[in-house]
């Protein structure tokens, strides 16, 4: 008796096999994380002896390969950063596994590599409230009105939200609730989406430059003769629009550390850690320790106001 393939074969049909570092980008949640992991990629790939992400043999890494990387990048990158590299390094050794390219055994061995943990200064700072408020009157003081307006609502959505530069970019018109003064954030790191609400002094420089929107992204491009164009910010573009701001204001600081700002902000004023980690966008209150600069503050008027 003659069988009757009802569905056809998954060797005509399947499309180009995907590697190793592809499968997990494609597993991440945001352009800016893709970009982002991509870098470490090639850069670890650099410490491991090749040009680049797409030239590493990846799927036949060993655990001395990834103890080598560890001890490269324990000596060059901050700890963080470090144990980001060698997460997306673990990530990439998985998928090879799963595309039965890799040794499950010996990726189980590297996986055990642990990440390095070193002391070292808390990075970046929180800003106080006159530096925000320079942050603003220098955006809002630029002689092309829509630049001004665009930028001060840049300016507003990351110190009044705790959103990263990656999410800010993301939103959409549809995305900012003027009646709430709230905004929704979609696209988010590791798919924490969420909702955030916006102080009035914030509040009312968003609703000021989404006013002149139809719809499509809330953050555009503007020209130089004021022409609000269709595309969005990128993450890179927010942090230039920053960087230019803060030299007008004679401050200088980056995106994350508007986030730092606002978390470290929340709980001075007394703000349960669970809901600053949730409008924060984090899955752990843990996290917020490496943002939360209220104890560096306090060792410095302890340590001055000493008396003999």
């Amino acid at each position: 008796m003659t069988r009757t393939h009802l569905i056809p074969s998954l060797t005509a049909t399947r499309g180009p096999s995907i590697g190793p570092v592809d499968a997990y980008l494609a597993q991440l949640g945001s352009t800016e994380s893709n970009r982002t992991q991509r870098a470490a990629l090639d850069a670890s790939a650099k410490l491991l002896g090749f040009p680049d992400a797409a030239s590493c043999p990846w799927e036949m890494l060993t655990y001395a390969d990834l103890v080598r990387l560890r001890s490269a990048l324990a000596t060059t990158r901050a700890t963080a950063t470090a144990a980001r590299y060698l997460g997306a390094v673990r990530s990439v050794m998985t998928c090879a596994v799963a595309l039965g390219l890799a040794d499950p055994l010996e990726a189980a061995r590297a996986a055990t590599v642990a990440n390095p943990r070193l002391a070292q200064q808390p990075v970046g700072r929180a800003l106080d409230r006159g530096e925000v408020a320079a942050l603003l009157g220098a955006a809002g003081a630029h002689p092309v009105p829509a630049i001004a307006e665009r930028d001060t609502a840049v300016v507003a959505l990351l110190a009044g939200t705790a959103a990263r530069r990656s999410e800010v970019a993301a939103l959409e018109h549809a995305d900012w609730n003027p009646a709430d003064a709230a905004v929704s954030i979609r696209v988010a790191k590791r798919g924490h989406a969420r909702t955030v609400w916006l102080p009035k002094w914030a509040a009312g420089a968003v609703d000021g430059w989404a006013s002149r929107l139809p719809g499509g992204q809330l953050l555009r491009r503007v020209t130089r003769t004021g022409a609000v164009l269709e595309s969005g910010l990128s993450g890179a573009a927010i942090g230039e629009i920053l960087q230019r701001v803060g030299q007008v204001a004679g401050v200088q600081c980056t995106p994350h550390d508007l986030r730092r700002t606002v978390i470290t902000d929340l709980l001075a004023d007394g703000v349960d850690p669970l809901a600053v980690a949730a409008v924060s966008g984090h899955s752990r209150i843990e996290s917020l320790r490496r943002y939360d600069r209220r104890s560096i503050d306090a060792g410095r008027v302890a340590t001055q106001a000493r008396s003999l």
